[in-house]
């Protein structure tokens, strides 16, 4: 027996189910950070990625113009969908990847607060980080990716210096080994709560950034 479902294109709705579903979860795991899952996701992605929404679209005409309103309203929702998704569907994923993160992140946070940062503390933080200063300001690097010295996550900043620009950094915060380290690195948005989305170029803090 052959399942129909009324007024819609099974396979095509599947297809816009996991793209948009796609567009959301690939960016929250970093599955667009690795250099090397991209090169097998492009092609997928420069396929389906404008079938989507051209799709939606001729469904949506069509529908309405038979008179299917409320189907062809639901083939326009996932247009508009797609379009925001090309948009922000980036932001929205690693705004829920960090989401998922904070539990872990926060209880790092708590122990540099108290000074607890040896080693035997760090075995039990269960997440990546790169670099961590426990005095005031209390800053630490949660690595999402990098290659070389580039990389790109999320920095706790008790301070807020990460947040200015290199030359705007106080010189304290600047002198420390994790600001000679952060010199060519900045945010790209506040995520609160003393957490950025960062990334840049680790330095040995003599470095000329451009």
């Amino acid at each position: 027996m052959i399942l129909r479902i009324r007024g819609a294109h099974p396979i095509f709705g599947i297809v816009c189910g996991v793209w948009l579903l796609g567009s959301v979860v690939l960016p929250a795991w970093g599955m667009l950070d690795n250099p090397f899952s991209l090169l097998v996701l492009l092609p997928v992605l420069l396929l389906v990625g404008p079938a989507v929404p051209v799709g939606a679209l001729l469904l949506g005409i069509k529908r309405f113009r038979k008179g299917r309103y409320r189907s062809g309203l639901g083939w326009l929702t996932i247009l508009a969908a797609s379009i925001l998704l090309c948009f922000q569907g980036r932001s929205l994923g690693e705004t829920l990847r960090f989401q998922w993160n904070k539990p872990s992140y926060d209880r790092v946070v708590a122990d540099a607060r108290a000074g607890k940062c040896a080693k035997a503390d760090q075995k039990h933080w269960n997440v990546d980080i790169d670099a961590v200063d426990c005095g005031d300001p209390v800053t630490v690097i949660f690595v999402w990716d990098g290659f070389l010295s580039m990389w790109n996550g999320v920095i706790y900043d008790a301070g807020d210096q990460i947040a200015k620009t290199s030359r705007d950094r106080s010189p304290a915060w600047k002198n420390r080994a994790i600001g000679h380290l952060l010199s060519c690195s900045g945010t790209s948005r506040s995520l609160g709560g003393h957490y950025y989305l960062a990334g840049g170029n680790y330095t040995s803090g003599t470095d000329e950034c451009g």
